[in-house]
């Protein structure tokens, strides 16, 4: 949402509102219901939710199809590292402190999340105004894809293969790993 907010919009207010929701309802049903697949099905899970981002940006916002992989790409590294930092703080004061609270848990997820995303708005409305147009060459989409794709296959490694017996090297299990 951060991307579609920055870039210039296709439709009106109430025309967006409807499409977001719909696009939001449809990506919290798909990760909610895939929360638990086997690791073979979770990088189609993952790649599922990144087009349903690509389509809601394509759709929503005007551009070309450079501009919206190479903002997909972006909002999808960006999401990943939200999701990761915050599964990272909240592993720490649950199982390395030991503190445990629903309150703790909602507030650092609220928290973290909306200063990373405030962060990121901040940092891309410079790049992204909508009162310019940015161009991107076929060959930094490209690059760009190369890149979030092998930041994200190691980020996201020890969600392949855990190391469940050693729980206080928090900052080495993944965003996915649920520990028991």
């Amino acid at each position: 949402m951060v991307y579609v907010m920055l870039l210039k919009r296709k439709a009106g207010r109430l025309r967006f509102g409807i499409t977001a929701f719909c696009f939001l309802a449809v990506q919290s049903i798909l990760l909610v219901y895939t929360e638990n697949v086997p690791i073979y099905l979770w990088m189609p899970v993952m790649g599922a939710a990144v087009f349903n981002m690509h389509i809601m940006i394509s759709v929503s916002c005007e551009g070309n199809r450079n501009k919206w992989i190479y903002c997909t790409a972006c909002a999808f590294l960006f999401s990943e590292f939200a999701s990761s930092f915050e599964w990272n703080i909240y592993f720490h004061f649950r199982y390395a402190i030991g503190i445990q609270s629903v309150l703790l848990e909602y507030g650092l997820l609220v928290g973290i999340y909306a200063a990373c995303f405030v962060g990121i708005w901040l940092v891309e409305k410079s790049l992204l105004n909508r009162g310019t147009d940015l161009y991107i060459a076929k060959e930094e989409v490209e690059i760009v894809g190369v890149i979030v794709l092998i930041i994200f296959l190691f980020s996201n490694l020890s969600y392949i293969y855990p190391n469940p017996d050693k729980p206080e090297k928090f900052f080495c299990i993944s965003s996915k790993f649920q520990v028991q």
